[in-house]
């Protein structure tokens, strides 16, 4: 009932307390309407919710120490079991390696603290202080047996230590930590802050009070121990925080809270009041967070506490096992980064066993009423003339007035509206049409009577809405639609649910919308309906296969009229937008169960669906989601279950309850999401850095471009939008620059992978989103060189142009020198064979010569004696011989000129050799 009540006041003055806190911009709206505006608006302890890191998630151990979150966006978080760096989805352990000295020197961790320059230091619970190199992913050891606690910079950005028995500084030049001489070197050093004079930090010890100390005279100012009134409350502290205003609170192990007002030098204390809710809730103070006007405290055994600062009240947080989004660890740790706030605004508070709770700003944004039936599942809202809310749920019926409410236990309300005279109706389950009386403080019931054609149609009454001329009742049943006039309660009109000749008989209204023109809109799950009050005509519409102008799904959950008196119409499947003149349709939203739709006073629909809600913008048509990340109990809306009140409150029946929430409390991170390449894989194995061949010389964080060779041919890269308050929301785009000309967008997958890419250079750069659809544009990049295979390098190829060349040349050369080598053979032989010609030739000249003369000499020699011959032959014949003679003669004769002619021939053969033939 408390909270109920609770609830509802801090929702009615929100709004006035929401534009006083918008106008300041600073970091306190990281309590945005989640406790803030009740500490200020309502003076009582709001309902807050936090989220929660712990081993079931990954991390190493539940007793955490400190957390961090570094400059890349990181989150860093100190445990007894290792450190651990988290993205949001994935978890790196860091452990101590005896056999390893770069690893951190110990496991039990205990701050955290990074540097103006962005380095991280750790310190650690007995090893000293490790600095951790992000390109090497190594760690450098410092002081290695000293017990620290807190770690800090000074004005002059020097850097600090101190712990047990121990303080220093860090000496650059001598790369290492210097200590100094303490005012008691007994002091075991609990917690440090800095003093609002520069050089100046105030020291909390375990036994020795709290101190003022000079870091560069090395002197202390002022030492603060328990002296009896307005002194300090105890000498054993936890830890000291100075806040934004320079005021300065101690937290003792026994005494309580401490206050130091600087003007005067007194104290205030604080401690817990045994029957005092509003008191601090136990005396052991561990950790301090300011938050403006409300500082955060963190206790051992006490859980967590919100003081505020103006009323001096306590708003404590313990565990509740039955609240799952509740604080989960009673101790908080007291070491630096206790209690830290990260750039977006989030606090993460370390405890000693439940991990790191988070309260998150942009998380769990949405209210929730504790429903006093047992089924809270909320069909239908009203808010009547007296300001009550009336829910009718699935175990009847709730009446919630002056903080308090009252249930009415019975069938399902399906159905609810106020008349012109302030009577409340309820349609039922099975249970028929119902009206509230206020003196008996009871319901009347009307039910269908068989016999009684007047009686209402159907006892399932679905949706009850009142006619624009107040006179009468439209009733929603499984049957049709009845109509009572309010004059004549009890007596029905009743009209057949087959409004259209395709309708079947048992056709379920969702729900009734007036138009305030004789025109009503019948919801059905077989098509919207439109029904003249007058003359009962009517026109249906249903999706027609092929016209984009038609409903685009028959099943038609809901119709809204926005102030701009367009018409909306929730669909299973969608939201469309109806031109009432025209009937047409217009598409405006797929795939979306629009169950209930409501307007806020910025002019967003808010969309109830059977799996979430949905902030709609008509005008930009931008869409932002709600799921149980951001704190929604219940994920399907009933129809038609939606109310706006006069402040601007919203309230949504769901199947866990009753959604209450203002508009202006719902706001997104204002921060664009970063954005980090967190492995890098080749062959589905990822690259280690400074492993033999590595391709990585640095962190893969640290590392801006890669070089490739041709046997990478399967390239992994990872990436990570750093987000632990909601990273399932998150969307990715990619793209390869020189590869590819459009963006991929791969929603929540975080990793893409190129095969075989050609020689060449490419810019892969990734970009994403939270769950509100805001982009980081600039993303990250990682440029990638492709070296060719060596057989397709300009060096090889050169090479090859040169062998080239250098055989043909050797070739030509060769050939070269071969012919003119066969020229010169060439020559001599013919030098030689001209030589032997010459000499041959003068030889056959001679020979001819001899052989003409021979010839000639033959010739006439042979001539004489045959013409000897031929003249005797002559004379014989010419004496007296015989016939036979004769012829013998004449034979001699003819054979004698025969020889001679011969003879002639070789002179004249012999002639003509030696030129001389006539």
């Amino acid at each position: 009932m408390r909270s109920i009540a609770l609830f509802f006041h801090v929702m009615q003055h929100f709004s006035k307390c929401y534009r006083g806190l918008v106008r300041n911009r600073s970091i306190q709206f990281f309590v945005s309407a989640l406790f803030i505006l009740s500490l200020q608006c309502l003076q009582a302890q709001p309902d807050i919710r936090f989220n929660h890191i712990t081993t079931e998630n990954g991390l190493s151990s539940n007793f955490t120490t400190s957390s961090i979150q570094d400059k890349e966006g990181f989150l860093w978080i100190a445990t007894h079991n290792g450190l651990n760096r988290f993205d949001g989805y994935d978890f790196i352990r860091y452990t101590h390696n005896p056999e390893d000295a770069h690893s951190i020197s110990s496991n039990q961790a205990n701050t955290l603290y990074e540097d103006v320059n962005g380095s991280l230091w750790i310190g650690t619970f007995s090893n000293g202080i490790c600095r951790y190199d992000r390109s090497k992913n190594k760690f450098i050891r410092y002081a290695e047996n000293e017990k620290i606690y807190v770690i800090w910079e000074d004005s002059q950005n020097v850097l600090w230590a101190a712990g047990e028995y121990f303080i220093g500084y860090f000496d650059s030049p001598q790369n290492k930590f210097v200590e100094i001489d303490w005012a008691n070197p007994e002091d075991n050093i609990m917690g440090v802050a800095k003093a609002t004079i520069h050089n100046q930090i105030w020291v909390a010890t375990e036994n020795n009070g709290l101190y003022l100390y000079n870091t560069q005279t090395r002197k202390v100012v002022s030492h603060y121990l328990p002296k009896g009134a307005n002194s300090i409350s105890s000498k054993m502290l936890y830890n000291v925080y100075a806040d934004s205003n320079g005021t300065v609170w101690i937290g003792t192990q026994d005494a309580g809270l401490d206050v130091l007002d600087l003007k005067t030098g007194f104290f205030m204390n604080y401690r817990h009041q045994p029957g005092n809710a509003n008191s601090l809730p136990i005396n052991t103070v561990t950790s301090f967070l300011d938050n403006g006007n409300t500082l955060l405290i963190g206790t051992q055994n006490g859980g967590l506490s919100f003081f505020d600062k103006k009323e001096k009240t306590f708003a404590n947080y313990y565990p509740d096992s039955k609240n799952p989004l509740g604080l989960n660890s009673n101790s908080i740790a007291h070491t630096g980064g206790g209690i830290y706030r990260d750039r977006q605004g989030l606090i993460l508070i370390s405890t000693h066993i439940g991990g790191v709770n988070i309260i998150d700003p942009y998380k769990n944004m949405f209210g929730k009423i504790e429903l006093p039936l047992d089924n809270p599942t909320v069909n239908a809202i009203i808010k009547d003339k007296r300001n009550r809310i009336w829910l009718a749920t699935e175990k009847g019926i709730i009446k919630m007035e002056n903080r308090a409410s009252k249930a009415y236990p019975g069938n399902p309300g399906l159905g609810l509206v106020e008349d012109r005279d302030g009577k409340i109706w309820v349609g039922t389950h099975r249970d028929g049409l119902k009206w509230y009386d206020e003196k008996s403080d009871s319901f009347v019931r009307f039910l269908h009577d068989p016999k009684n054609p007047n009686s209402i149609s159907e006892n399932e009454v679905v949706n009850i809405l009142q006619s624009s001329d107040r006179q009468r009742l439209y009733i929603a049943t499984r049957k049709g639609l009845s109509t009572m006039n309010l004059d004549k309660a009890g007596i029905f009109e009743n009209y057949s649910s087959r409004y259209c000749a395709y309708q079947e008989l048992d056709n379920f209204n969702f729900h009734i919308h007036d138009n305030t023109d004789s025109t009503l809109w019948i919801c059905t799950r077989d098509g919207l309906v439109k029904w003249n009050v007058n003359t009962h005509n009517t026109t249906c519409y249903r999706n027609a296969i092929g016209d984009s102008t038609s409903i685009s799904d028959n099943s038609v959950y809901t119709i809204f009229k926005d102030h701009a008196n367009q018409t909306w119409v929730g669909l299973s499947e969608g939201l469309n937008l109806l031109n009432p003149a025209e009937g047409k349709f217009k598409t405006i939203l797929r795939d979306i169960g629009a169950r209930t739709i409501i307007e806020d006073d910025h002019r967003n629909l808010w969309l109830g669906t059977n799996n979430g809600l949905i902030k709609f913008n008509p005008v930009t048509r931008a869409v932002r989601s709600y799921n149980r990340s951001d704190g929604l109990q219940g994920l399907e809306f009933r129809a038609g279950a939606a109310l706006k009140d006069q402040n601007g409150t919203l309230y949504l029946g769901h199947d866990k309850g009753l959604l209450v929430f203002h508009p202006d409390s719902i706001r997104d991170n204002p921060s664009l999401l970063p954005i980090r390449i967190v492995d890098l894989k080749i062959l589905n194995k990822s690259i280690r850095i400074l492993a033999p061949d590595s391709i990585l010389k640095q962190s893969i964080t640290q590392t801006k471009d890669i070089e490739l060779t041709y046997k990478h041919s399967v390239l992994t890269i990872d990436f990570v939008g750093i987000n632990y308050s909601n990273p399932s929301g998150n969307s990715y785009a990619y793209k390869l620059d020189n590869f590819e000309n459009e963006w991929n967008y791969v929603g929540n997958q975080r990793n893409a992978t190129y095969t075989n890419l050609p020689a060449g250079t490419y810019t892969f750069r990734v970009k994403a989103s939270r769950a509100d659809g805001v982009w980081n544009e600039a993303g990250t990049s990682l440029i990638i060189h492709v070296l060719p295979p060596w057989w397709r390098t300009w060096w090889f190829r050169l090479a090859i142009l040169t062998t080239l060349v250098i055989v043909l040349y050797t070739g030509y050369s060769l050939r070269i020198r071969s012919v003119r080598n066969k020229n010169q053979l060439l020559e001599k032989l013919v030098v030689k064979r001209t030589a032997e010609l010459e000499q041959s030739k003068r030889q056959a000249e001679a020979a001819s010569a001899a052989k003409s003369e021979f010839l000639a000499n033959m010739s006439h020699e042979l001539r004489t004696p045959l013409n000897g011959v031929i003249g005797f032959t002559d004379l014989l014949t010419k004496t007296h011989v015989t016939d036979t003679q004769q012829q013998y003669l004449s034979n001699v004769s003819q054979s004698a000129h025969a020889l001679l002619n011969l003879v002639n021939d070789v002179l004249d053969f012999s002639k003509i050799e030696a030129g001389k033939l006539d």
